[in-house]
């Protein structure tokens, strides 16, 4: 029994806690990706290219692929009210 997180917790606390993208979205992000073909291995490694040089404010991506993934999120939500 090992305590290292999985390619997908590690991925989701890249995007949670350094990234700063709510829960929701992270999911989304990594949904989006296993979606297409991307495996859990390389979850991590794709995110971070993804996200380009964050620490300078230059993004490789994410930003549009998180937005996406949360105008997804609020449309489902949509549905669900009506």
């Amino acid at each position: 029994h090992n305590s290292t997180p999985n390619p997908k917790e590690e991925t989701q606390s890249f995007l949670q806690n350094t990234l700063r993208y709510p829960p929701t979205i992270s999911n989304g992000i990594i949904s989006a990706l296993l979606s297409n073909g991307i495996p859990p291995s390389s979850l991590l490694s794709m995110v971070k290219s993804l996200a380009g040089r964050y620490e300078v404010g230059e993004d490789g991506g994410l930003v549009a692929l998180a937005a996406s993934v949360k105008k997804e999120l609020e449309e489902k939500e949509g549905k669900a009210r009506e």
